[in-house]
């Protein structure tokens, strides 16, 4: 895996770097775009994880919350933070994501 496809990004440190909202509303907002991808042919779902041309580029995984509930958030890269960016209409999510692509450029 090249650094471009690493999954350095979560739901949860996004949610920390622009706590605008609930992690939970932020997950929906996500799950909507990589449905719309999928949707759109771009993605393939497999199992817990978003493929595109064969590369895993967000993945789901179990995480406890402070209440000790078990809860879900999103592991993802530079690929899914830019596709995002696009959509994003809160400024401080969207250059949280940006930076993130700034530090594992796609190139």
């Amino acid at each position: 895996m090249t650094a471009q496809h690493e999954l350095h990004m979560t739901s949860e440190r996004l949610h920390e770097l622009a706590p605008v909202r609930t992690h939970s509303d932020l997950l929906r907002s996500f799950i909507k775009g990589l449905e719309e991808l999928t949707n759109g042919g771009v993605l393939s779902r497999r199992g817990r994880t978003w493929v595109a041309a064969g590369v895993v580029v967000a993945e789901d995984y179990h995480y406890q919350d402070s209440q000790n509930r078990d809860r879900i958030a999103l592991r993802f890269g530079s690929w899914l933070c830019l596709a995002l960016a696009l959509k994003v209409s809160r400024e401080e999510t969207r250059k949280a994501l940006l930076d993130a692509v700034k530090k594992h450029p796609l190139i």
